[in-house]
């Protein structure tokens, strides 16, 4: 005599495969997020390097050597380059009738001073692709007597 069967146990075919089914694709969408993250942090790395570079080569503008006005440029390391410009700097805001006031008022201990435009502009690349961070400054030296 048969009796009644015990009910089976466990989960069919068809529902592992749909269950590996979701998790690939849950996987793959967690994967893809954790990669751009990671990709977002190193350019990040990259931005905050090339700032501390450009800020270094800015501070010893006009103290390491004389400001003049022009355009320069060199080398940090292999992959990182600068680009140096100079010029005078001009406010277009002042009225001309302010400019005699503002030359008065230009003399330092003595001695008349001009203020320089510099901008520093770092460039290097990354994965064939170029990036640059460019900073700006002002800057004041000593008028240069003809």
């Amino acid at each position: 005599m048969s009796g009644p069967r015990p009910s089976q146990a466990g989960f069919s075919l068809l529902e592992v495969l749909v269950a590996f089914a979701i998790l690939a694709l849950a996987l793959g969408v967690l994967l893809q997020t954790f990669s751009t993250g990671l990709r977002n942090a190193d350019l990040s790395a990259q931005y905050s390097y090339a700032a501390l570079l450009a800020q270094s080569k800015l501070a010893s503008v006009g103290v390491e050597e004389d400001l003049h006005p022009g355009a320069t440029s060199g080398r940090f390391d292999d992959r990182y380059h600068w680009r140096l410009r100079v010029s005078p700097y001009q406010d277009d805001a002042i009225e001309p009738e302010e400019t005699s006031e503002l030359r008065r008022r230009q003399r330092f201990a003595g001695d008349e001073v001009k203020a320089y435009q510099v901008e520093l502009t770092v460039e290097w690349e990354d994965e064939g692709q170029q990036r640059e961070l460019t900073l700006d400054s002002l800057r004041i030296a000593r008028r240069e007597r003809p």
